[in-house]
């Protein structure tokens, strides 16, 4: 079983959902993480930190969605110099239950390069 945290353009009626998502049998739960989330224009950015990040908590078995996933956010390989995102598992929380999923990072110096703004919410819901 494979987990990942989606708090952008892969959640549930935005753009890149059914892009990825489309075909496979995946199961989707409103969840949080912690971070500090930004507004990059047309989709966010999580970096560390300890705000409350809103997103969905998906799971699936076949491989091939985390290779499509880590495709699009730019992930080529643990500390690879070319990453746009960086791949992290960390604690995903649904209610009083946690699991451990994939998270997408930006690196904060990354973020400040961009113009971004924070979220201070923890949703991401711009289109």
């Amino acid at each position: 079983m494979h987990r990942i945290f989606v708090y952008g353009t892969l959640k549930k009626g935005f753009p890149n959902h059914h892009r990825i998502f489309g075909g496979y049998d995946i199961k989707i739960t409103p969840a949080c993480t912690y971070g500090k989330l930004y507004d990059l224009g047309w989709y966010p950015a999580i970096t560390v930190g300890t705000d409350k990040v809103f997103g969905e908590l998906i799971e699936f078995d076949n491989p091939e969605i985390l290779q499509k996933v880590d495709y699009l956010e730019g992930y080529k390989g643990e500390n690879h110099q070319h990453n746009y995102y960086e791949r992290r598992e960390v604690d995903v929380f649904m209610g009083s239950n946690s699991v451990k999923a994939w998270v997408y990072f930006m690196n904060s110096d990354r973020v400040k390069r961009n113009i971004s703004k924070l979220i201070k919410s923890g949703k991401w819901c711009t289109l």
